[in-house]
């Protein structure tokens, strides 16, 4: 299909070609735009789910933000994608043993409030305590939260203290994560 030389045309040709040079960043982007339809370019689902699965074919080394993308979209049905919560959730552990902040937040989110998942508010605490080791702010409150109200664990104030301590302080932040 040949796009009329347009604004859409100057910013998909440098996406293309870093897309053709293996730049992992840029065929997220594409992906994105073929999932979306942007930039001019009309919404073709399956345009964009073959980029994305050839770039983590290609690139597994560099593809967590496309693994975290597509289990989003499996586990949520988003994106024109058939909801699949299976090959959503297998998707966003292999980005989550990466330390992509987004697919381990996403991970606990889903076993607490048990979406879509038996509810395991014990393995949700587990993935929010892995956040906070990454030093994700919202998961050091959570966990705290978690721990000042026994849900997931016994309840111990003394070890929701720390984690309260920790959140205020930033002891333990080598940086300041957000994963929203």
């Amino acid at each position: 299909m040949a796009f009329p030389m347009s604004n859409c045309e100057l910013n998909y040709t440098p996406l293309q070609r870093g897309a053709d040079m293996g730049n992992v960043l840029c065929l997220l982007e594409l992906g994105d735009i073929f999932f979306k339809g942007a930039m001019g370019i009309p919404p073709d689902i399956h345009k964009g789910l073959n980029l994305y699965l050839s770039a983590i074919r290609d690139y597994p080394d560099k593809a967590d933000a496309l693994q975290y993308n597509l289990g989003r979209m499996y586990y949520n049905g988003d994106e024109g994608l058939k909801q699949d919560r299976e090959e959503g959730l297998k998707r966003l552990k292999t980005a989550a043993q990466t330390y992509f902040a987004a697919a381990v937040s996403m991970l606990a989110d889903i076993y607490y409030h048990g979406n879509g998942v038996a509810q395991d508010k014990r393995k949700a605490l587990g993935y929010y305590d892995w956040m906070t080791r990454m030093g994700n702010i919202d998961a050091y409150f959570r966990t705290a939260w978690m721990h000042d109200n026994g849900e997931g664990i016994e309840k111990s104030s003394s070890e929701a203290d720390s984690y309260y301590h920790q959140l205020v302080t930033g002891e333990n932040h080598n940086q300041w994560i957000f994963a929203y």
